[in-house]
């Protein structure tokens, strides 16, 4: 009888390097999978059987394929949240937390400034409108203060301060307040023989204040007075004077005590001064000093404007000197480096002189 052969096996596809995920799969797959894949030769004694019955050739597995796909990052996408309400794009961060600064920050800064300006606006209307209803309001005061009071301590916020010579034994303090709504207050303090006069004005802010004080002083009375804003004038004190203004001009006149007279910002003035001792500065402004009397020592300086000081005619020599950085210097008086008399006249900007009374002058 005719030999039986059993067919070949079709051929496999060519084998790919297995990478390590498939050695991997292959360790873990079915036993049986793995022997039916191998092709065997059936014996003689098998041949009625595949006669009888046709062969099937085993299909191979196929071998899983390895992803070659790059996997994506791993990343966590942070989702924007709503507040209740609703709120725009532009409100929210990635985070879903409101941006520092923001919107709502922004509005509320533009806020406070309406609020402030509303308020500056109101309260500028309601000053105008009490002073056209009601005007300004008026106060005098008197104080008599003791007659063992030898020293005079005077502070003012503005107005002009007068002092005056007074031959009776006790200083007398006349105020005339003047102010929007209230007028300024007036302090006396008494601390033993010394007597502290003050006036407040800075409480008013918008509102006008003003305060005009008049003191009549005693000779021999030591005056040191302060002002932020105004004049001082003194006129036939007999005791040693100390005045300064912030703003305004500075005068003396027939005044027999040492005198310090200064401004930051205004002239000085002293005229028929019989003091022996006189210091007079500004800032920027004119200083002139007349003298009645053979000073022993003068002092007179600005940082710009003039200078001038004049002595009476004598005998007298003096150790003088004028100088200035911008403008003429003369001294014509008689001079001697060793006179213990020393009269320094200075300014920085301006002219500069030193020279004898005229006679009848009238400064």
């Amino acid at each position: 009888m005719p030999e039986l052969t059993q067919p070949e096996p079709a051929p496999a596809p060519p084998a790919r390097p297995a990478s390590e995920g498939d050695r991997t799969m292959a360790a873990t797959a079915d036993p049986t999978s793995t022997a039916a894949s191998t092709a065997t030769v059936t014996t003689p004694a098998s041949a009625s059987q595949s006669a009888s019955e046709p062969t099937s050739t085993p299909t191979p597995t196929p071998t899983p394929k390895a992803s070659t796909a790059t996997p994506e990052p791993a990343h966590t996408t942070a989702a924007a949240t709503t507040p209740p309400g609703g709120g725009g794009a532009g409100d929210r961060s990635l985070d879903g937390q409101p941006p520092v600064g923001g919107r709502r920050g922004a509005r509320g800064v533009l806020l406070a400034i309406g609020v402030l300006l509303a308020a500056a606006l109101a309260l500028g209307a309601g000053t105008q409108a009490i002073k056209l209803t009601t005007g300004e309001e008026r106060r005098d005061e008197r104080i008599t203060l003791p007659a063992s009071v030898d020293r005079l301590e005077v502070r003012a916020s503005s107005g002009t301060l007068t002092l005056t010579g007074t031959p009776d034994d006790a200083a007398v303090v006349d105020a005339k307040l003047t102010g929007t709504v209230h007028p300024p207050t007036l302090k006396v303090d008494i601390d033993g023989h010394t007597a502290r006069v003050h006036t407040d004005c800075s409480w008013q802010m918008l509102l006008s204040c003003d305060a005009t004080l008049r003191l009549a002083v005693p000779a021999g009375v030591t005056v040191v007075a302060r002002s932020s804003s105004g004049d001082i004038r003194a006129a036939g004190l007999a005791g040693p004077i100390d005045l300064h203004t912030s703003s305004g001009d500075v005068s003396a006149d027939g005044c027999s005590g040492t005198a310090r007279l200064s401004t930051s910002s205004g002239d000085v003035r002293a005229t028929h001064l019989g003091a022996a001792t006189v210091y007079a500065h500004s800032s920027s402004g004119d200083v002139k000093v007349d003298l009645t009397v053979a000073p022993t020592d003068v002092e007179a300086t600005t940082s710009s404007g003039n200078v001038r000081v004049t002595v009476p005619a004598g005998s007298e020599t003096y150790d003088a000197t004028a100088n200035t950085s911008s403008g003429d210097d003369s001294v014509r008086v008689a001079t001697d480096p060793r006179s213990a008399r020393r009269i320094e006249a200075r300014s920085s900007s301006g002219d500069v002189s030193i020279r004898y009374a005229d006679a009848g002058q009238a400064s």
